[in-house]
């Protein structure tokens, strides 16, 4: 046994170096391994950046192809142009190279909208400048300014050039049309007169529409400008006009300030003077809301009253109660009412009540009644139930027998009861 224990220790000791050199050689071989791969992968970089530069270089390939190619194109254009117009002078009209250049680049040229025009006079100053400055800017042609007029056309506008708007020579005559129909001075003029006398004069406790006023000015102001209708400015009558719209006090303050302008006041020196005003306002406090009983009498609003009967309150509060039979339901599905009675007797029964001739409800007259219609029964184009419909013969009986008698058919349903009281007529307050 001590041989065989010694003979274990040597086995396990010759084991442990074994395995002592079997790490030693995988450490050694690890650091070849990531030299191996990182190597692989300045390999694969290198080979990337090579691909995006040939990449690169083959887009410059294409742009510069496409751009011999267009111009390869216009030449080619040209020259046939010019063939064309040297060997049939007389049947085609002769065309301009210049022109023919055009024609070509219309298709890349990008062309800008106008604003909308439906005739509407204030907005004419805004799109004659659109247009002249993007013609002017970008150099727009008859045609392109064709293509532009039809997208912006519309309305009274579109049909007043429609006969216009198919050839490009016509397009300075349809934009001389317009200006003939809606830009002329006298209606650019006319229009911004009417904006200022519609405007309502302001009271001394509204100094708040100051600060419309002021805006609507300071607006006439730069449209006139615009519309190049600087001569209107000092026109003296425009503006009284608009000073009469100020409240008095205002007037007051502006006669002070306009005696020192020489050689004198013009619309656009009282439009400054107004727009400082409406600064000054604009910082005042809120206005103190007035009460009811601070008011003047004559400011008081009236007020309005409806007095309800005992009957009517009961049948508002309360359910359906028929006034014939007290049944709980209404005097037109009553049994009584409209079986058993009379047609004089509804009539009796009807006044008595005070109810509404043609709905039989209280609180009203059929004069008021909301739901009064025909009773259409036998043709009858009166407004009354059907309940209280009488025949023609039946009509005409009753009628001779009051006459006979020599007493009046009563009319109002509130002289049928003198015993509840007197009944006076409602008179708003």
């Amino acid at each position: 046994m001590p041989g065989g224990s010694q003979y274990n220790l040597r086995s396990q000791e010759s084991q442990q170096g074994v395995q002592d050199d079997t790490d030693e050689d995988g450490n050694a071989a690890q650091p070849a391994h990531m030299t191996a791969i990182i190597a692989s992968l300045n390999a694969l970089t290198n080979a990337v950046g090579q691909l995006k530069a040939v990449t690169e270089e083959s887009q410059r390939d294409i742009e510069r192809l496409r751009n011999n190619i267009q111009f390869d194109a216009r030449s080619n254009v040209i020259e046939a142009m010019q063939q064309d117009s040297e060997t049939t002078p007389v049947t085609r009209p002769e065309r301009s190279t210049q022109n023919a250049v055009l024609e070509v680049s219309d298709s890349v040229t990008k062309l800008y909208d106008l604003p909308i025009f439906s005739g509407n006079t204030e907005d004419w100053p805004l799109f004659l400048a659109n247009y002249k400055d993007t013609t002017e800017t970008f150099r727009y042609s008859n045609r392109h300014n064709l293509m532009r007029l039809h997208k912006c056309l519309v309305g009274r506008a579109r049909e007043t050039v429609a006969s216009m708007l198919i050839y490009p020579d016509d397009v300075p005559n349809a934009i001389a049309e317009l200006e003939f129909q809606f830009g002329r001075p006298d209606l650019l003029v006319r229009s911004q007169l009417l904006k200022i006398q519609q405007f309502q004069t302001i009271a001394e406790n509204k100094v708040e529409q100051i600060l419309a006023f002021s805006t609507r000015t300071r607006n006439v102001v730069a449209f006139l400008t615009s519309a190049k209708c600087e001569h209107h400015l000092a026109n003296t009558t425009l503006l009284e006009q608009l000073v009469t719209k100020l409240p008095p006090s205002k007037q007051y303050e502006w006669t002070r300030y306009a005696v020192n302008l020489k050689p004198y006041p013009t619309i656009k020196e009282f439009s400054s003077w107004l727009s400082d005003l409406a600064r000054v306002v604009c910082l005042m406090p809120p206005t103190t809301a007035i009460s009811r009983s601070q008011l003047p009498t004559t400011q008081q609003q009236p007020r309005r009253l409806m007095h309800l009967g005992r009957e009517s309150q009961q049948e508002h509060s309360g359910g359906m109660r028929c006034y014939a039979c007290m049944g709980a339901h209404s005097i037109s599905n009553c049994q009584t009412f409209c079986e058993i009675m009379s047609v004089p007797e509804r009539w009796e029964k009807v006044k008595s009540l005070q109810l509404c001739f043609s709905c039989l409800r209280k609180g009203h007259n059929t004069s008021n009644c909301r739901v009064k219609k025909f009773c259409d029964t036998d043709g009858c184009r009166r407004y009354h139930h059907r309940s209280l419909h009488e025949s023609t013969t039946a009509a005409a009986h009753a009628d001779a027998a009051r006459n006979q008698g020599g007493a009046q058919p009563i009319l109002n349903c509130r002289e049928a009861i003198s015993t509840r009281g007197h009944l006076f007529k409602y008179v708003p307050v």
